[in-house]
């Protein structure tokens, strides 16, 4: 018998292709449509019936009314069989010759459900899932799920504190109440509940925000990733592009290079869309003369990098976007110096809204003295978010702020972003030859012993950097 995992798709699609052999005269069971996938297998499946091979298959899948008719439009005989049901809680009322999953990845708590010993079950790709995810994961012990009220119970009772995130997975928090009144209404049997429950999230948000050598190591392939990436959009724009042409090119080389998903969702935002803070939609045409804000970073392993350059779409920046660009990057250079031990996120940001704002008058964006418009945040009006984050597993990742209700010095081992920006949308009160433009510059900043480490520091950013780049682009066109 053959059974194939989601993570084994490579190795069925070679198998798939000698159906003689394979399909002919077999019982399949599917299990999951999901989505390409499952669309994959309906019109090969109905192509196999049209060469009159003979097989049976069974289809089980959480179907909606809609994606059954899908299924049953592509796929009309009698030898295709459509079971409505819990994926994760189905059990086979009979053998078969051939399972596929596509249910999740590698899922312990379907393999539960199945007797796999009495099947006889050969893996093709993931063989012996409990070994493997202890020695590939370094755990100490590994269960199967079907294991994990017997084994809960052991290992709670009689300690004196439990730690738990309560509320992280409500349906988990039910078990979790039914085993403390298991163990508190058994006395006689040697049960003993734990007297007190701590929420375990502040100990390991504080333990991620200080990042081990292991750790660092993979955010600076991220973040290297990341700048290639950002270089090869920087190279492919050019006036009649799209937004999302330029996305795909740093997806492409993201996934080409070992990291499958983007951290977040990326923003590319041509002319006036820069001045949409959180703006995906990613679906203009870039159009000669404008500027282009990318906002993207590749995930990793987990980890996540975040960075934002800004450049010109015909590869020159024009006066008045070179003098905002200018004001915006000597900005991050002001709070690249805070960065550091005992330096902190507010020393910095009071140091980049000085440039700021001095640029702004520079420019006559804003009028008045310094020192008032600086204690009145005029530049907020310009500048509308904060200078960073941490950053780390999550791209906003965990970590107070504030310790013991003060604004925590940074400390070796933090990873954040500085990302001071400027924004003149098309209605700002502001001189004509300045709207429409939205800047921001973004590098994540590693905090050592002796200061910092740019880990994104590859990424063209200066004027010259960054024109010589697409010139030399638009020479090998």
């Amino acid at each position: 018998m053959k059974m194939f995992l989601k993570d084994d798709i490579k190795d069925l699609f070679n198998w798939t292709k000698d159906i003689h052999k394979n399909f002919k005269n077999k019982k399949i069971l599917l299990i999951g449509y999901n989505g390409f996938l499952g669309k994959y297998f309906c019109y090969y499946f109905n192509y196999l019936l049209a060469k009159n091979i003979n097989f049976k298959i069974t289809c089980v899948d959480n179907f909606s009314s809609s994606k059954a008719n899908i299924l049953k439009k592509n796929i009309n005989n009698k030898n295709f069989k459509f079971i409505t049901a819990d994926v994760s809680n189905y059990v086979p009322k009979e053998k078969y010759d051939i399972i596929i999953f596509m249910a999740g990845i590698a899922s312990p708590q379907i393999y539960a459900k199945f007797p796999l010993a009495a099947l006889n079950v050969s893996y093709t790709g993931t063989k012996n899932y409990l070994e493997k995810a202890k020695k590939d994961y370094l755990f100490d012990q590994t269960c199967a799920l079907s294991e994990l009220t017997e084994q809960l119970l052991n290992l709670v009772n009689g300690q004196q504190i439990l730690f738990y995130a309560q509320g992280t997975y409500p349906q988990f928090d039910d078990k979790v109440w039914a085993l403390l009144n298991t163990l508190r209404g058994a006395p006689k049997k040697g049960y003993k509940a734990p007297h007190t429950i701590k929420d375990i999230r502040g100990l390991v948000h504080e333990m991620r925000l200080f990042k081990s050598s292991a750790e660092v190591n993979i955010m600076r392939q991220a973040c290297e990733i990341s700048a290639q990436g950002h270089i090869r959009a920087m190279q492919f724009a050019k006036p009649g592009a799209t937004e999302y042409q330029l996305e795909a090119e740093l997806h492409h080389h993201y996934a080409m290079h070992g990291a499958r998903h983007p951290a977040y969702g990326t923003i590319v935002g041509g002319g006036d869309n820069a001045n949409i803070l959180h703006y995906t939609a990613n679906s203009d045409v870039l159009t000669d003369g404008d500027l282009v804000l990318i906002d993207s970073g590749a995930e990793l392993q987990g980890y996540a990098a975040d960075i934002t350059r800004t450049f010109p779409i015909n590869g020159q920046f024009s006066q008045p976007q070179a003098e905002l660009y200018n004001i915006v990057l000597a900005a991050q250079a002001a709070a690249f110096t805070e960065v550091k031990p005992g330096g902190s996120l507010s020393k910095a940001n009071k140091l980049a809204m000085t440039v700021l704002t001095q640029g702004l008058v520079d420019l006559g964006i804003l009028q008045g003295e310094l020192q008032e418009l600086l204690d009145n945040q005029a530049c907020k009006a310009f500048y509308m978010h904060g200078l960073g984050h941490w950053l780390g597993l999550d791209v906003h990742d965990v970590g107070d702020y504030k310790k013991d209700e003060k604004e925590r010095p940074f400390e070796a081992g933090m990873v954040l972003t500085i990302e001071p920006g400027l924004y003149v949308s098309l209605d700002a009160q502001a001189p004509e030859q300045y709207k429409g433009i939205g800047i921001r510059i973004e590098d994540n900043l590693l905090v050592t012993e002796q200061g910092h480490e740019n880990l994104t520091l590859s990424v063209p950013k200066s004027i010259s950097e960054i024109e010589a780049l697409m010139q030399k682009q638009a020479i090998n066109r």
